[in-house]
């Protein structure tokens, strides 16, 4: 992987298609195609056309910079943020970038930055950023700058203090975004009001993988260009696509919808007709391409890439369960004062990752292209930064009820009811549960359930 520097123009950083440059493409084509949403939801302006003074000054409203720059100049800063979408919408385009001297003087006015905005009238790294931002809202800066910063791609980045040099650049670059507040679905389907947009994101970052490899599946040169095919002609170049004209319309169709920054639950008009983005529609068009592309045996990277959406969805509401059980009976990670909230939260995690119906989480295994799943714990989910992982077919949940509470270790708690996954823990890094190991109980199968097979012990 080569390491960019902020200075660096972006036709420079994108001089080759290695893992910084995807890396880097992926962040901003997500922040921009939410932009994209943001403006046509909020505003109901199609930011590939002009903007009127109208529009303008309802956007001035929410964007207090824009009150310092008129219509013309905005509509350029416009065509610049078009310009960094699209760029960033396809693996191997390569093309410069300008920002006007005005511009950038703009963008000066607002923060005052160690890192240069352009070098000869073209756009930085941390040009196209701060561009990308002043069309941002706060609550989307995090997102980008954790997956930008820490995924050590920048050379001014230390990787000693990547947590400090996250806050100090997101306090420096702040100023720079609108006051909006986040947009939701009107239709949510099972999901929370906080789970949607998240969920949103899962989905996004792993339909971005897939498309950046079938774009590079289906390209020969594999080496930036400044011109590439379109969907159709990338798409026409598998085999095992040819003659299935219906199929590609759709794949054609989710990747506008991911340009474009529509999210499950959202209505959108198409050639094909208006429909609602939802769960099935999902499953339904992933499936139709994961088996077209099982079936040609080649591009085994398609076939994993639509395995990691069904693995994200199922992670989103799993991973939480896992990682409280940890927390519970890992020796390493024990805490007595917090062990009562811990239990408490085993319980609550459960009960959130029941909450999508059997319909979910069979769509979502059908996507998955072997039997056993791993699923994976981040280090920094944990006091002593280590990984951890649970690999199997299902996830077997052990279900405690007990009148007197519950020893942990030799801590009591009160608590009636502990909800646990089992996990592949050694028995000298596990606390026992009222005197047993985990996987010492004889527990009797209460239910099975798509990945889950349940059991149940009343102490």
């Amino acid at each position: 992987m080569s390491i960019k520097s902020l200075n660096q123009t972006l036709s420079n950083a994108y001089a080759t298609p290695d893992y910084g440059t995807k890396l880097l493409k992926a962040n901003f084509i997500e922040l921009c195609s939410d932009v994209d949403r943001y403006f046509r939801v909020t505003f109901n302006v199609d930011i590939y056309k002009k903007v009127t003074l109208n529009q303008f000054e309802k956007i001035q409203y929410i964007f207090p910079n824009f009150r310092h720059i008129c219509l013309e100049q905005f509509n350029r800063l416009l065509f610049t943020f078009i310009s960094i979408r699209d760029v960033n919408a396809h693996l191997y385009l390569r093309k410069k970038i300008y920002i006007d001297e005005d511009i950038e003087t703009f963008i000066k006015n607002i923060i005052n930055s160690p890192y240069s905005i352009t070098s000869n009238k073209e756009a930085t790294i941390f040009g196209c950023i701060c561009v990308s931002f002043l069309f941002s809202q706060g609550y989307q800066l995090r997102t980008f700058e954790t997956n930008a910063i820490r995924h050590n791609i920048f050379i001014e980045v230390p990787k000693s203090a990547m947590p400090d040099f996250q806050n100090k650049f997101h306090d420096m670059t702040r100023a720079l975004v609108g006051n909006g507040k986040p947009t939701y679905p009107k239709q949510q389907s099972f999901f929370s009001k906080m789970d949607i947009n998240n969920f949103n994101e899962e989905v996004r970052k792993n339909l971005t993988r897939l498309f950046f490899d079938l774009e590079k599946c289906s390209s020969r040169e594999r080496k930036m260009a400044n011109k590439v095919e379109s969907i159709n002609e990338m798409l026409d170049k598998f085999d095992c696509l040819k003659g299935n004209q219906e199929l590609i319309v759709k794949i054609t169709e989710l990747r506008n919808t991911w340009l474009h920054g529509y999210r499950l639950f959202d209505n959108i008009k198409s050639i094909r007709g208006e429909y609602i983005f939802d769960l099935e529609y999902l499953f339904q068009l992933l499936l139709e391409m994961k088996d077209a592309f099982v079936k040609s045996g080649k591009h085994i990277e398609i076939v994993e890439d639509i395995s990691e959406v069904g693995i994200g969805m199922i992670d989103f509401y799993t991973s939480r369960n896992l990682e409280v059980t940890y927390k519970i009976i890992d020796k390493n990670l024990f805490d007595e004062e917090k062990l009562s909230e811990r239990v408490a939260n085993s319980v609550r995690a459960y009960e959130r990752c029941m909450v999508p119906d059997l319909s979910f989480y069979n769509g979502a295994k059908s996507l998955i292209s072997t039997n056993e799943k791993e699923w994976y714990l981040a280090a920094g989910r944990f006091k002593d930064f280590i990984e951890r992982t649970y690999v199997g077919e299902k996830l077997v949940v052990i279900e405690f009820e007990s009148k007197n509470g519950f020893c942990i270790g030799e801590t009591h708690i009160e608590n009636n009811e502990m909800i646990l996954f089992m996990i592949d823990l050694p028995k000298e890094e596990q606390l026992k549960i009222n005197g047993k190991y985990l996987n010492e109980y004889v527990v009797q199968k209460h239910e099975s359930y798509s990945f889950f097979d349940i059991y149940n012990i009343q102490l």
